[in-house]
C-alpha cells in the first residue's frame, strides 16, 4: 500500500513529500502535501490517526479536504 501511494504522490501537482518524523527515539512515516509550489506562507494543518490507522489513510480522512481549498 505505501508502496503504490507513494508512486501516485508523484503524480499529484505539486508532488506529495514522503518524509519521516524523529518521534521518541524512532521514526514516524509522514506525508507534506503543499496546496501549490509558492513561497506564500499557509495555514498547516496536521493529521494524526490512531493505532488503528495507515498514514495513507490519512489522506483521504482530512488531507484531501484541505488541499482542495487552496
Amino acid at each position: 500500500m505505501r508502496r503504490c501511494f507513494r508512486k501516485a504522490a508523484a503524480l499529484f501537482d505539486p508532488a506529495f513529500e514522503d518524509l519521516e518524523v524523529p518521534f521518541e527515539g524512532g521514526r514516524l512515516p509522514a506525508y507534506v502535501m503543499r496546496s501549490e509550489e509558492s513561497s506564500i506562507p499557509r495555514p498547516t494543518l496536521i493529521v494524526l490517526g490512531g493505532g488503528d490507522t495507515y498514514v495513507e489513510d490519512l489522506y483521504f480522512w482530512g488531507a484531501a479536504a484541505a488541499l482542495s481549498r487552496r
